[in-house]
Order: C-alpha cells, then structure tokens, then sequence
C-alpha cells in the first residue's frame, strides 16, 4: 500500500508535491520489507516479556549479592588473567579499596 501511494502520489494534482524529493524515494525494495517484517516480529516479544523480567530480576539480585559479600573481589585479585588491574580500572575507587582491604585481610589470616 505504502508502495502504491507512492506512486501514486508523484503523478496526482492532488498530493502536495515534496520539496527537492518524490514520494517514489521512500518506496522500499522487497528485501527492505522484509527486514521490517523480521523487525516487527523481533519486537513482538510480549509472549516471552514475562520470562525476560524475571531472568533480569534475578540477574539483579545476584548482582547486587556480589556487593553484599567480598568473595567476588577476592576471586578477581586471585585469578592469574585478572588480578587487581581490572578492578582498578573498572570499579570505583571506594569499591576497590574496600575489596582490597578485605583481600589483604583474608590472605594476611591465611598466611
């Protein structure tokens, strides 16, 4: 229908004509529809949305556990392809702190 219009509207007397443009450059190619129509589907996720909530719900409150706790800090600092640089490069510095003071107290016990 979009198509037909337009067409249609470049030859009517009765369309306001555009400015510097024809109706006719905003036709779409086959593949262009159906791109729309793979995106119409994509967004149409009303029959999952419920799931979807749920898996972020809980991706929050674990995410949330990991401030809760310094086990996750600790795990960082110890493994030999992170160690501390990615926290002080990505955490606040409050956070790094605190983890770190936290590390140094569990390896210090453990020692």
């Amino acid at each position: 229908a979009i198509d037909k219009f337009c067409l249609w509207a470049d030859e009517s007397s009765e369309v306001p004509k555009l400015k510097n443009k024809l109706y006719s450059d905003y036709k779409l190619l086959r593949a262009e529809w159906e791109t729309l129509e793979l995106i119409k589907e994509v967004l149409q996720f009303e029959k999952v949305k419920d799931g979807i909530d749920a898996g972020l719900e809980k991706l929050r409150k674990w995410y949330m556990a990991t401030d809760e706790t310094d086990v996750y800090f600790i795990c960082l600092a110890l493994d030999p392809s992170i160690k501390l640089e990615y926290v002080k490069q990505h955490w606040g510095k409050t956070y790094y702190n605190a983890g770190l003071k936290a590390f140094e107290s569990v390896v210090c016990q453990t020692l």
